[in-house]
């Protein structure tokens, strides 16, 4: 139920800062920072580019784990926008004053699955082959800075894999990290978010999401910024139909 609050306030939210932003536009030369998780990094190039369409503001999206964004921005990193790839971190931040509560958003939903490349010798039906002996090495984010990561991991323990597979686990300093370590065959499979699916990667499977957490996006304007109705503004562009389209056509689903 709060999560359908957040979103439909929002909603409201979009409708409230595009009007004013049409009333009184930023200048031309405003450039707008927001701070991505690298699972998102081919959303957040399409958002920025059909947002600077509608707008004509320049969007510098700038890209690591969720986890390394948080840190930066608590040194004071000068970012406008925080869109992280869970709640936990923007929480934080909320609570130690580096985020802007009333800004925040749930944005999008994420889901993992397990893939493997096409060329694999070894072929995966479900999550339990994991422990099979011909699987050598699997590939999951890094579960202490990564949401999928954490989420991983979870379903992992969840399944009663963790002590069969834990020897065998390669962790990648993000998600996609994780998906390329598998893609260049360097992994037999990995754990991932289906945002970051490379094309040389086949989809085994959805993991099961009562095996894990809920993987909340989440995204908030920094208090320091002095960019903060144009930050609203793109929050609400995320959110808008147009934005959740573009969501959509990444792998991710909507609130």
């Amino acid at each position: 139920m709060g999560r359908r609050y957040n979103f439909r306030n929002s909603m409201i939210l979009f409708g409230f800062v595009f009007g004013a932003w049409s009333c009184s536009p930023p200048t031309s030369d405003a450039v707008l920072h927001v701070a991505a998780a690298t699972s998102l990094t081919g959303v957040f190039q399409d958002l920025s580019i059909a947002f600077e369409e509608q707008s004509g503001i320049t969007v510098t999206p700038s890209f690591a784990a969720t986890g390394h964004l948080a840190q930066q921005i608590a040194n004071g990193a000068p970012y406008d926008v925080f869109a992280a790839a869970d709640a936990s971190h923007i929480d934080t931040l909320i609570a130690r004053g580096y985020l802007d509560a009333q800004s925040r958003t749930t944005y999008a939903l994420g889901d993992l699955v397990l893939v493997q490349a096409y060329d694999s010798s070894y072929e995966l039906n479900n999550l339990e082959q994991l422990a099979d002996t011909q699987i050598d090495r699997i590939a999951i984010a890094n579960p202490a800075h990564a949401p999928y990561g954490i989420a991983a991991a979870e379903a992992l323990s969840a399944a009663k894999l963790w002590e069969a597979v834990e020897n065998k686990l390669i962790y990648g300093e993000t998600v996609k990290q994780a998906a390329v370590i598998t893609a260049t065959g360097n992994a037999d499979a990995a754990i991932v978010a289906r945002s970051v699916l490379d094309p040389s990667l086949k989809v085994v499977v959805q993991i099961p999401p009562d095996l894990y957490s809920p993987i909340l996006h989440v995204a908030a304007v920094l208090t320091s910024t002095t960019n903060e109705t144009l930050s609203q503004s793109f929050i609400a562009f995320m959110i808008s139909p147009e934005g959740q389209t573009i969501l959509e056509s990444h792998g991710l689903a909507t609130p």
